[in-house]
């Protein structure tokens, strides 16, 4: 991510986006928060940060997320192990499906 040019560290951008991505919070919290730190931003920038950086960090978090239900090729070659783990896949997504109804 660049951040070249920005008016606030690096840190600031990426503490607010998390704080309002993570949380219920609006533009207007997540700018008293930075406010009782000491950091005077506007709701208007934290939006144009969101915008900004939004659409590379969700493309940094998806390469990046751990599949546990994805066979990789050690599992072709034990068939025993595969089964057992696909089993293990489907006990999970019942338990899930179970538990949203």
């Amino acid at each position: 991510m660049n951040f070249k040019g920005s008016h606030f560290p690096k840190d600031v951008i990426l503490m607010s986006m998390r704080w309002y991505i993570a949380y219920p919070l609006s533009y207007r919290q997540v700018e008293e928060l930075l406010a009782e730190r000491g950091l005077s931003v506007d709701h208007a920038t934290i939006n144009r940060w969101l915008v900004k950086h939004s659409p590379t960090l969700e493309l940094e978090f998806r390469s990046t997320k751990y599949y546990p239900c994805v066979f990789t090729s050690i599992f072709d070659s034990f068939p025993a192990i595969s089964l057992l783990m696909f089993s293990r896949c489907v006990y999970k997504i019942k338990m899930a499906i179970k538990s949203v109804l």
